[in-house]
């Protein structure tokens, strides 16, 4: 099928942000690889699980507090409705009011009883280490946001990679220091939180020679728009580590460390698809309708092909690939990272389908789907399938409340587009033919 000449600049757009971002991820990739190898051989199963607890806690707690704000954001800026100069100076004054109510609410949540089954005071201790650092991931998720929208894609990518490298060297020297394995694994991430997003943050203000306003309708217009889209936001982050939870408080810190190694390993094969959906949202937001029915499911399918293509050689690596990078402690991973690998092929397409959503002014669906997939994975992980099953039992519901998010949201895209199953997730043979080219050369 031809497309149109706007579907084609669009899809050379995003290729020419996407090959810069796929040679990223490809360092990336081994970078993250590098990182998960070095942090799991020196923390061991449980160390590894409470290090999991430590940082996914203000994850949570920045996805609930940003109130949708950075969304808000990036909407504005793609539609050039607001001076940069007020949406970043807005950033930092919402940033350092929120950022500190969110250092409360973490400290609530750490010295919760029971948020560990059998490390409740390990945890209680090294909380201050996750929280005074809970304000610089506010502030790094906008610095994301307001890169992509302004598509400094180049520049977020190399921060990305700095964020990968970091860690690693930092871990090192920090245990030289203290000879902590873990207090150093906390110090190594931490710091790498503060370098990126002052990093991010100073990249955009410099666009706008660091002078910054203030503006009541921005703080109205973007919170209209991102609060309405703000429970997908939470809710997505949430349904992807409410499981660590459940873990950590009925199976203990061990368990929790071998199901961190099979999500990271999960997570890792997502760079690809992130490789594109980087640059997707500001590029789909200025497309019109006709164009993007076009231009949506031709970078869908090519992304289920390749991801199915990937997650078959992990299944069937997948003990060995664990048994190298990690050692014989952590084989017990390898079937929950069976059980996660079907969700991931949904994840590769979610974020495409979420931002057309956003694209056609349905911020308020998106937080619908994502809620109903939320509530039916706490559901299964609380009552059925963690207590019988474990973490593989964590990882089957994971990859039903994927699927189930992004089925809902794909027949609401068809009905919207007038497009079939086929048009979306079965790559034509004319692509494939061109694949198949590509790879030749």
């Amino acid at each position: 099928m031809d497309v149109n000449s706007k579907t084609k600049d669009a899809l050379k757009s995003l290729a020419g942000f996407s090959l810069f971002t796929f040679a990223t991820t490809i360092i990336r990739f081994g970078l993250r690889i590098a990182k998960n190898v070095v942090f799991t051989r020196v923390l061991g199963p449980a160390e590894r699980g409470v290090f999991g607890l430590l940082t996914t806690i203000p994850d949570l707690i920045v996805s609930f507090g940003n109130l949708g704000f950075g969304l808000g954001s990036v909407y504005l800026v793609a539609n050039k409705q607001y001076d940069m100069r007020k949406i970043v100076g807005n950033i930092l004054v919402f940033t350092l009011g929120a950022g500190f109510l969110m250092v409360g609410i973490g400290y609530v949540l750490f010295h919760f009883e029971g948020i560990l089954k059998d490390n409740n005071d390990m945890v209680r201790g090294l909380a201050p280490f996750a929280l005074v650092i809970i304000p610089f991931v506010l502030l790094q998720r906008f610095g994301e946001d307001l890169l992509t929208s302004i598509k400094k894609i180049h520049f977020l990518n190399r921060l990305n990679t700095l964020f990968s490298f970091l860690p690693i060297a930092l871990i090192v020297v920090f245990w030289l220091l203290t000879c902590k394995t873990l207090i150093s694994a906390l110090l190594a991430w931490a710091v790498s939180v503060l370098v990126v997003s002052v990093a991010a943050f100073i990249s955009v203000s410099s666009e706008q020679g660091f002078r910054f306003g203030v503006s009541g309708a921005y703080f109205k217009e973007a919170l209209f728009y991102g609060g309405r889209g703000f429970f997908s936001i939470f809710a997505g982050v949430l349904v992807k580590r409410i499981d660590y939870v459940f873990v950590s408080s009925m199976l203990g810190a061990e368990s929790l460390g071998l199901y961190t190694v099979s999500v990271s390993l999960a997570e890792i094969i997502l760079s690809i698809p992130q490789a594109l959906n980087l640059p997707f949202l500001p590029i789909r937001l200025g497309l019109a309708k006709e164009d993007a029915s076009e231009f949506t499911p031709i970078v869908i399918r090519h992304v289920v092909f390749v991801m199915l293509v990937v997650c078959v050689c992990v299944a069937v690596g997948g003990k060995l690939i664990i048994f190298v990078m990690f050692g014989k402690r952590f084989l017990n991973a390898y079937h929950s990272l069976l059980w996660l690998l079907p969700g991931m092929i949904a994840l590769s397409i979610h974020g495409f389908l979420k931002s057309d959503m956003y694209s056609h002014n349905l911020p308020g669906f998106v937080s619908w789907t994502e809620l109903t997939s939320l509530v039916v994975n706490v559901g299964l992980n609380y009552f059925y399938v963690i207590p019988m099953y474990g973490i593989e039992g964590a990882a089957f519901s994971s990859s039903v409340a994927y699927w189930l998010s992004t089925m809902i949201m794909l027949v609401k895209y068809m009905s919207l587009s007038n497009i079939s199953f086929k048009d979306v997730l079965v790559i034509r043979r004319s692509e494939l033919k061109n694949i198949v080219k590509l790879i030749k050369r």
